[in-house]
C-alpha cells in the first residue's frame, strides 16, 4: 500500500516538473511579437482603467483645499461645487435652506440665493435632528446653518437620528428643490410660479470617466484570457512533443 501511494505521489511530481518544463519551453519558442501583446495589452488596459478610475474620483472633490475653523466653524469661501459630488438632499434649518452632499460639501441658500457654503474636508457628514452634523474621531459635531458649532457629542447619538434626504425644502415664500437628471443634478428655487437655478452639478464628466474605466477592465479581463488560452495551448503543445520525444 505504501508503495503504491509513493508511486502515485511520484508519479504526480513527474507530472508536475513535465508541465514545468512545457510552460517554460512555451515562453521560450512563443516569438516576440506574439508574447508582447499577450502580456503588455491586458498590462495597459489595466493601467488605464485604474487611471481612468482615479480621475473620476477626482471629480467628487474640489480642485484646492479650503480652509476652516474646525471644529469651532466649518463656514468657508465659496467654491465650485464638484461635478462628482452628487446633492444628496436639502432641508431648512434656521430659516436657510441647506443642500449638501456626503462628501463634505454644503450649499446654504436664503432669499431666493445662495447666501454661502460649507465645507467639511469629506468626513462623514450629514443633516438630522434639524442641525448639520460631522463624524470624526468617534465625536460627533453639530453646526448651525451659519457653519457655527452649537453641540459636541458622541458619535452613536446619531445612529438612530433621523437623516434628512428630501429634495424639497420650503422657506416661505420660497420652494427649493433639487432636480436629478441622468447627467445633472440641480437646485432651482420657486416663487410666484418663477423658477431659478442656483446650482448646478454636472454628472456627466463622472459618468463618461467610470464608464470607460468598466470597459477598460472589461478588455483587460478579455485579453487577459485570451493570453492565458494561447499559453496554455503553446504549453500543451510543447508537452506533446516532450512526450513524443520520450
Amino acid at each position: 500500500m505504501s508503495n503504491r501511494f509513493e508511486r502515485a505521489f511520484q508519479r504526480q511530481l513527474d507530472s508536475a516538473d513535465s508541465w514545468s518544463r512545457a510552460q517554460t519551453k512555451a515562453i521560450r519558442t512563443i516569438p516576440t511579437a506574439k508574447k508582447l501583446p499577450m502580456i503588455g495589452v491586458p498590462v495597459v488596459c489595466m493601467i488605464v482603467t485604474v487611471v481612468l478610475f482615479f480621475l473620476g474620483t477626482r471629480t467628487e472633490r474640489l480642485s484646492s483645499y479650503l480652509k476652516t475653523d474646525f471644529p469651532d466653524s466649518i463656514l468657508s469661501e465659496p467654491y465650485d461645487w464638484p461635478d462628482g459630488a452628487d446633492l444628496d438632499g436639502i432641508v431648512e434649518i434656521d430659516g436657510y435652506a441647506v443642500a449638501y452632499s456626503e462628501k463634505g460639501y454644503f450649499a446654504v441658500f436664503r432669499d431666493g440665493v445662495l447666501h454661502h457654503m460649507l465645507y467639511t474636508n469629506g468626513r462623514t457628514c450629514g443633516i438630522a435632528e434639524d442641525r448639520i452634523f460631522i463624524g470624526y474621531g468617534g465625536k460627533a459635531y453639530l453646526y448651525d446653518a451659519e457653519g457655527m458649532r452649537v453641540q459636541t457629542a458622541d458619535l452613536s447619538v446619531l445612529r438612530n437620528a433621523e437623516k434628512y434626504t428630501g429634495r424639497e425644502a420650503v422657506v416661505s415664500p420660497y420652494t427649493y428643490r433639487i432636480d436629478r437628471t441622468i447627467f445633472r443634478n440641480t437646485v432651482v428655487v420657486e416663487s410666484d410660479g418663477e423658477e431659478t437655478t442656483l446650482l448646478t452639478q454636472r454628472r456627466s464628466i463622472r459618468m463618461i470617466f467610470y464608464a470607460a474605466a468598466v470597459v477598460f477592465f472589461v478588455l483587460t479581463v478579455v485579453f487577459g484570457l485570451i493570453g492565458i488560452i494561447k499559453f496554455s495551448n503553446a504549453s500543451v503543445t510543447e508537452l506533446k512533443r516532450e512526450q513524443a520525444g520520450e
